[in-house]
């Protein structure tokens, strides 16, 4: 995939990575969509998020729903 200079610099300024694909997220997205009744995007964030181990956030309180899942509300971080 290739990424036009200015938002590749301005992911970099900001500390922001692009994480490669995995099976593994959607394998677990899949699951997600199903238990949740989630959409594929949002079980996407979510799977990524658990098989990586790291806090969503997100002010869609619908994640705090998913019992495996590090799920941060932004207000909390204020």
């Amino acid at each position: 995939m290739t990424i036009p200079r200015e938002l590749r610099e301005a992911l970099q300024y900001h500390g922001i990575t692009i994480m490669p694909d995995d099976p593994l997220y959607h394998s677990k997205a899949m699951e997600l969509q199903s238990t949740y009744n989630l959409s594929y995007f949002d079980s996407l964030h979510a799977g990524t998020a658990i098989i990586e181990d790291q806090p969503l956030i997100s002010m869609d309180k619908r994640y705090s729903k998913i019992k495996e899942l590090k799920y941060l509300n932004p207000r909390r971080l204020i």
